[in-house]
């Protein structure tokens, strides 16, 4: 079902299929692309030696580099690989319904994944979150089995995981620390637990530190990429509270301050996040606030998100008609749904449970780390694909596996 609806969206959406065409629907695609193109021409070495690799986190361009070989058309392709991704991404949650919960859990939680419109529209995208999704779920999946079952091997997976996470969004890179230090305060005990994440930490670091070390050595970056700042910069603004700028009216702006550079070289992102932090400095109590609602725009998303780039339902129904309005109305209130009920199973029916599961750790962590950035509902995909799961333990409470 999951395949069919994602292949149907794909087949009646205009996506480009040429990179000439790719900014006239995700801007973001071409970025990808770009860096992906650098490698095509520089080899895959010589790029990393290259400052533009600071644009994106590098696994997303390596990733499109892999499969652009693979056809005559890469960027179809790599959108219907991509769609098989998100696709097979169910797996994980339904095994970790399975192992949290039970059977009707899982069913529940993978047939929201399966029909959720943002995860469908997504699904075909060169963007990061097809594969990051996956990455992410797989790396909750693969933590819950090494503190429940206590293998080694779990947690090299669980650590592997968690970098190609970080490689492909950078925002997860403090994950397994923070997942030690809490783990560590619950289980110091328990040495077999402490000294399994410390094997996770040492597989994460060996895949990650090495792109860390790099940009540190040629670039004098203590990061995996560049991009920080642009991302602060605009969830700090005042005028648009912390939201997407053209879900407000208004333009990104940043070019304004990085000239001559972009936000994207090192330059233009220290510029940024000199004015971001002055911007917080100015604003403290209200950029305070705006972090507080980042957390429903994260999870749930708002009207200039639900109904861009009109105002509110009216709007877009006349001018899109009933069949779109009513299905994003749908969707819109299934998300609440999913949301509300399931924090409240999580955060209130489990409450003893949630520091010794590592998948609400991984909930809790990358939900703070993205508040005092820039965020939308895109970001939080991974988020609400975890909590469909807890709010369906609120309708089909029959039995509680362990994890621990």
């Amino acid at each position: 079902m999951a395949l069919i609806v994602r292949c149907v969206y794909f087949y009646m959406t205009p996506l480009p299929l040429n990179p000439e065409g790719l900014l006239s629907f995700y801007p973001d695609e071409n970025v990808y692309y770009n860096n992906y193109l650098l490698i095509e021409q520089k080899g895959f070495f010589n790029a990393l030696l290259d400052e533009q690799s600071l644009w994106t986190a590098p696994l997303n361009p390596i990733y499109i580099y892999l499969l652009s070989g693979v056809t005559s058309q890469p960027i179809l392709f790599i959108r219907i690989f991509n769609i098989l991704v998100a696709a097979f991404s169910i797996v994980p949650i339904y095994k970790i319904a399975i192992k949290l919960f039970n059977y009707k859990v899982a069913v529940f939680s993978s047939l929201f994944m399966a029909l959720y419109f943002p995860l469908i529209e997504i699904a075909p995208t060169l963007l990061t979150e097809p594969i990051y999704i996956f990455f992410i779920l797989m790396a909750s999946y693969w933590s819950l089995l090494a503190i429940s079952q206590d293998g080694v091997k779990l947690y090299v997976y669980a650590g592997l995981f968690m970098a190609l996470a970080t490689l492909t969004r950078s925002t997860f890179l403090l994950a397994p620390f923070f997942l030690l230090l809490v783990m560590y305060l619950v289980f110091k005990s328990n040495r077999k637990i402490i000294r399994g994440l410390v094997v996770l930490l040492i597989s994460f670091g060996v895949v990650v530190g090495p792109f860390i070390l790099k940009n540190y050595i040629l670039f004098d970056r203590f990061a995996i990429n560049n991009g920080s700042g642009a991302v602060l910069f605009l969830g700090s603004r005042a005028d648009t509270e912390g939201d997407e700028p053209p879900y407000r009216g208004k333009e990104y702006s940043t070019y304004e301050i990085t000239a001559p550079y972009t936000h994207l070289q090192s330059e233009g992102d220290d510029r940024l996040k000199e004015v971001a932090i002055n911007n917080i400095r100015d604003h403290l109590f209200e950029y305070v606030y705006w972090d507080v609602k980042k957390i429903g725009r994260l999870l749930v998303g708002n009207n200039h998100y639900w109904y861009f780039p009109f105002n509110n339902i009216v709007d877009y129904y006349h001018n899109l008609g009933f069949e779109k309005s009513a299905l994003r109305l749908l969707n819109m209130l299934g998300v609440i749904i999913i949301v509300v009920l399931g924090l409240y199973e999580m955060l209130v029916r489990n409450i003893k449970q949630v520091l010794v599961n590592p998948v609400t750790l991984i909930f809790i962590y990358h939900t703070l780390i993205y508040l005092p950035f820039l965020v939308n509902h895109r970001y939080g995909l991974p988020l609400v694909c975890l909590l469909s799961m807890f709010c369906g333990m609120f309708f089909f409470r029959e039995k509680v596996g362990s994890s621990s």
